[in-house]
């Protein structure tokens, strides 16, 4: 978060995340394995479990996102933020962004706030929403971790 602030001496702000995805791995290939060695595991369960614990928080942050982005944001911008949510949504975000589609990078540039859920990670599965407008950061992390 100091990273998303520009408080300096705090540079290269994704050490954070690198950390997160090896616990989380870690964490993650521990379930399989116990699962697995115990003969319980099922990938439909472990992946319902998952989409139990993701998608409130996923469903918070965009419709946050929505409500301060139609109080905040121009048409155009709106309408960006819009088919961004859709394919978080849709668990497609990945794909639309590796296209070239929908990104909060211009929209970052014109405003200086960054507010659209830019990654999730896994497959689409994790949500991390990054922001760096100090008006709505720590809300929509609060709201990204439940």
């Amino acid at each position: 978060m100091l990273y998303h602030f520009k408080v300096s001496g705090f540079t290269g702000g994704f050490t954070g995340v690198d950390v997160f995805f090896v616990i989380s791995g870690f964490l993650m290939t521990g379930i399989i394995f116990n699962g697995l060695r115990n003969g319980e595991f099922s990938l439909l369960s472990f992946y319902a479990s998952r989409a139990r614990r993701i998608i409130p928080a996923l469903a918070v942050v965009c419709i946050v996102l929505t409500l301060f982005g139609f109080a905040y944001l121009s048409l155009d911008d709106y309408r960006d933020l819009l088919r961004t949510v859709k394919d978080s949504l849709l668990f497609s975000s990945n794909i639309t962004f590796a296209k070239g589609g929908a990104t909060s990078t211009h929209l970052c540039k014109r405003t200086g706030c960054c507010i659209h859920g830019r990654y999730r990670w896994s497959g689409s599965s994790t949500c991390c929403t990054r922001s760096s407008c100090s008006g709505c950061s720590s809300f929509l992390v609060t709201a990204a971790l439940g």
